[in-house]
C-alpha cells in the first residue's frame, strides 16, 4: 500500500469512528462489524491495562486480573510513558 493511500485510509477510519461515536450503540455495532471478537477484546483489554497501570497496579496483579501476558502489559507501560501520547490525552494524565 502506498503511503499516500495509507494516510487517506487512516483519515477515513478516523472520520467514520468520529461519526459512529456520536451514538453508543452505533459505535458498538461498528466496532463489532470491523473487528473480530478477539480483536475487540484485545483493544478493550489494552485500555484496561493502561487504566490499571495508571492506578498503580503491579504487572503481576494485572496478569491475574485480566489474564494477559507480560509483553502486553509492557506495551501499556511504553504507551503511558509518552505523556503527550493519545491515551494520556484521552484518559488524562
Amino acid at each position: 500500500m502506498k503511503v499516500g493511500k495509507e494516510e487517506q485510509y487512516k483519515k477515513e477510519l478516523r472520520d467514520v469512528i468520529r461519526k459512529a461515536a456520536k451514538e453508543q450503540k452505533l459505535l458498538d455495532d461498528f466496532l463489532k462489524d470491523i473487528l473480530t471478537p478477539a480483536e475487540y477484546r484485545e483493544v478493550a483489554n489494552r485500555l484496561q491495562i493502561v487504566k490499571l497501570l495508571k492506578q498503580g497496579y503491579s504487572h503481576r496483579e494485572i496478569v491475574e486480573i485480566l489474564g494477559v501476558g507480560v509483553a502486553t502489559i509492557e506495551r501499556g507501560v511504553r504507551v503511558i510513558a509518552d505523556k503527550n501520547g493519545g491515551i494520556n490525552r484521552v484518559l488524562g494524565g
